[in-house]
């Protein structure tokens, strides 16, 4: 039971004596233990091992379903991005921890150009999918410490803690040549543009 509690799995644990004591067996419900029976009778030792392991799968759907709702929370439906509501849950943890250690802190915000054109020419599907390539290799262009988070229709941005000046321009630079080479869909090259607009805290205000 100490091993299970110390891995963190979730595996009933069903305890099996010659006898016991009424303290011994609530002590071993307190510590985890989900049933304890005699050894000279076990007749409910299947139904009790059915009913703990038909309650695990029960917690391990509730578990899915809380972390798919978390998700569907946090990330964009099309790219599968941090989402503005996640990237603002870490902006304001950046915040705080800039203003305790008096780093700079900078914001980029990436949006694409005419973006619409393309949805009217090609249809919202193949928009979609060229959405998530953008952020792919937005993604890609930065260093692994730095989230690219999707907003939502052609707004993407990103966080760069500790970043200076001359540390935002260049990354915004990057990630404007990042998107120089056409991308693809259905075989078709698209040549996308954008723009990206930076601000630091504290010296733009909160």
């Amino acid at each position: 039971l100490n091993i299970l509690e110390e891995d963190g799995e979730d595996i009933p644990f069903i305890l099996v004596c010659e006898a016991f004591r009424e303290d011994s067996a609530v002590d071993a419900m307190k510590r985890g233990v989900q049933d304890y029976m005699i050894k000279g009778n076990l007749k409910r030792l299947v139904p009790a091992v059915r009913r703990e392991l038909q309650d695990v799968a029960t917690r391990n759907e509730c578990i899915e379903d809380e972390e798919r709702i978390y998700h569907d929370m946090h990330y964009n439906f099309v790219s599968d991005l941090p989402n503005r509501t996640l990237f603002c849950e870490q902006m304001k943890k950046a915040m705080l921890t800039s203003r305790r250690s008096r780093e700079p802190l900078a914001v980029l915000i990436i949006k694409l150009d005419q973006f619409q054109l393309v949805n009217n020419a090609l249809g919202s599907i193949r928009g979609d999918n060229l959405l998530k390539q953008v952020g792919l290799r937005l993604q890609k262009s930065m260093d692994t410490a730095d989230t690219v988070a999707h907003f939502g229709g052609t707004i993407f941005a990103t966080l760069l803690p500790e970043a200076e000046v001359e540390d935002a321009i260049r990354t915004a630079k990057r990630l404007i040549a990042a998107m120089g080479s056409p991308f693809i869909t259905e075989n078709l090259p698209i040549s996308l543009t954008g723009n990206v607009g930076s601000s630091r805290f504290t010296e733009h205000g909160s």
